[in-house]
């Protein structure tokens, strides 16, 4: 075995990891550590730098929005092609092409140098560009906690089988929601009320409920209601925008309840409603 064959080998011992050096040909190549100085040098040097590397990884924070977004990406693979079943879909990340278990070392490393440049890329552009309120009050950034939480829980349903309860009607599902003890609306924006209704579910949030009510038109609209006293961030009367995870969100108080709603989009992908 020569010089480069033995680094060649070399390469794919991991720093601190027993197992590879038991295994029989990087065990060979190790051997020649002991006669081989420049040999030697590189190896120490090699490991010295991968370590280096995986400390860093360990270091970094992978983005707020991440669990989100592969909810999305799975609950987008797990739609039927029903027509139904298609609006409750966002965009769903692209194939990739499958590979063997077994890949050569400097795949993995262009992987992992992949990662680290695009989660590196990703919090510069957050510290470029902080999120806040516009002039139209649409932020697309520190969206309150409800909202986050709504993102999340809408991102996972992977069609209308996941609701609770179907119905075309609104009443029997705002009879199942009261049953389930969650708050159902008191009164619905006019626009809602010519809309077709899918089903709704209740999500449980910090000890209590949210209800929301699924409607149908080009798209899908969620309508989500929860009491204000169980709600951490400020509303008010007036309507906020937020764009967050692919999804655009309306969220207003009347009364003693908070309205959500919630569609896929931008801003502009929201009707007038209210």
């Amino acid at each position: 075995m020569d010089r480069d064959e033995a680094k060649h080998i070399l390469s794919l011992c991991r720093p601190g990891n027993d197992e590879d050096r038991k295994n029989s040909v990087i065990a060979e190549a190790l051997a020649l550590l002991e006669s081989d100085a420049e040999l030697r040098a590189w190896f120490e040097n090699e490991q010295a730098e991968d370590a280096r590397i995986a400390n860093a990884f360990e270091a970094i924070e992978p983005p707020t929005d991440l669990k989100a977004s592969i909810l999305a990406g799975m609950r987008a693979h797990a739609a039927n092609e029903s027509d139904e079943d298609k609006v409750f879909a966002f965009e769903a990340p692209e194939k990739k092409a499958k590979t063997s278990n077994r890949m050569p070392i400097w795949i993995g490393l262009a992987a992992c140098f992949a990662v680290l440049f695009g989660v590196m890329a990703t919090q510069q552009n957050r510290n470029q560009q902080p999120g806040i309120a516009r002039a139209d009050t649409t932020i697309t950034a520190g969206a309150p906690d409800v909202v986050q939480f709504l993102s999340e829980r809408i991102g996972s349903l992977a069609g209308p089988q996941d609701l609770d309860m179907r119905d075309p009607q609104i009443a029997p599902l705002q009879a199942h929601l009261a049953r389930m003890g969650a708050p159902t609306p008191k009164t619905l924006p006019g626009k809602l009320n010519n809309l077709p209704t899918l089903g709704c579910v209740a999500f449980d949030y910090k000890r209590c409920k949210i209800s929301m009510i699924c409607f149908k038109s080009d798209g899908v609209f969620h309508f989500a209601t929860v009491r204000k006293k169980n709600v951490s961030c400020v509303t008010s009367p007036e309507p906020q925008f937020f764009e967050l995870n692919g999804q655009a969100f309306q969220i207003w108080e009347e009364g003693d309840q908070v309205h959500i709603i919630a569609t896929q989009g931008t801003k502009e992908s929201l009707p007038d409603f209210i």
